[in-house]
């Protein structure tokens, strides 16, 4: 290069990868990607380093009921991958998982593989619920509320059992188990399926017969 000439150098990263740092005679530049040597009056020197892009993955949870781990921010280099696991407390249901806003279902885990940009995962979580089943065996009465509830874990369901008229209790099965003769049921702390049902009888009558004198 002739004396007081310049020379212009362009500096390209590769896909995946980013400029990290030039030096122009051993001092640093920062990730210029073009320079110019102007007034050249010496010899000189221009070097570039490159280095793998790395992105921003930021996980979090929506609410209360469960983690995902690992949490809050995680760098990720370009081309490569980063599992989450999601775990629901007891009690609670992973509800969704959102990954860039896009429903994954109630996954436990999900994997960022092939990273090429940044990211976000989000779990979200609900209370588990539970069914009880209440009806009547044969006829002479009713429980309240019969069919099909729903109950949140740790929840409670009270029933009442009414015979109709010349009718009475005879027997109340909760999850098959004999209660006895019970006007009204309770179930507490739920944390499972249940079943209740009540049956009746005929009420009965004594005569009593007898001669006087």
């Amino acid at each position: 290069m002739s004396h007081g000439g310049s020379q212009t150098y362009t500096i390209s990263a590769q896909d995946g990868y980013r400029i990290q740092d030039v030096l122009v005679n051993q001092v640093s530049q920062g990730p210029v990607s073009s320079y110019t040597f102007s007034s050249v009056a010496d010899n000189g020197s221009i070097t570039a380093s490159f280095a793998l892009k790395s992105y921003t993955i930021t996980a979090s949870v929506s609410g209360s009921g469960g983690s995902i781990t690992p949490l809050g921010t995680k760098q990720v280099s370009h081309g490569g991958s980063q599992t989450y696991t999601i775990s629901a407390q007891e009690g609670y249901r992973i509800q969704d998982v959102l990954v860039n806003k896009v429903s994954q279902g109630p996954v436990s885990s999900y994997t960022f593989s092939s990273v090429a940009d940044n990211g976000s995962i989000t779990a979200s979580f609900a209370p588990k619920t539970y069914t009880i089943t209440a009806g009547v065996s044969g006829s002479g009465g009713t429980i309240t509320p019969t069919g099909t509830t729903q109950v949140s874990h740790g929840g409670s369901q009270t029933y009442t059992i009414s015979a109709q008229e010349g009718y009475r209790i005879q027997d109340v099965l909760v999850n098959q188990v004999s209660q006895g003769p019970v006007s009204s049921y309770t179930f507490s702390k739920v944390a499972g399926d249940g079943s209740i049902t009540a049956s009746f009888a005929l009420k009965s009558y004594t005569i009593t017969a007898s001669v006087s004198g």
